[in-house]
């Protein structure tokens, strides 16, 4: 329970970090991208890498023939949500321009190598 604690407050402080350097930029970022956008896809990121996490780490607290099995189910389950929400993002709310793109994979890139640095650094100390 520390663990997915300690890892959801990581990226929430990311989330936070991310929203305070878009108000931080200036006017020039501002008319490209809104600030409804970032916000969204920010909390949308992190929820579903939160729940990512909890996934995950309540798998390794279970036997270990289990453990890989919800590694791969959390896994899944970011891969599916993020495709989702790239579905909503790009056809249902017709966001293609091309800041809208950048950001929407310059979020995508950041929380998916906080995922990944998290999974390499519990699997350092202990193996599936």
């Amino acid at each position: 329970m520390k663990q997915i604690f300690r890892s959801s407050l990581c990226l929430i402080i990311i989330s936070v970090v991310i929203i305070a350097a878009y108000l931080f930029l200036g006017n020039w970022i501002k008319e490209w991208i809104s600030f409804f956008n970032i916000v969204f896809l920010t909390l949308a990121f992190c929820i579903v890498n939160i729940t990512f996490i909890a996934i995950f780490y309540i798998g390794q607290k279970k036997h270990s023939h289990i453990q890989t099995s919800y590694t791969l189910a959390g896994i899944t389950a970011k891969f599916l949500i993020e495709l989702f929400i790239a579905l909503a993002w790009f056809l249902i709310g017709k966001k293609t321009s091309i800041p809208s793109v950048i950001l929407f994979f310059i979020l995508y890139l950041s929380f998916t190598l906080f995922s990944i640095s998290m999974i390499l650094k519990t699997l350092r100390n202990k193996s599936l």
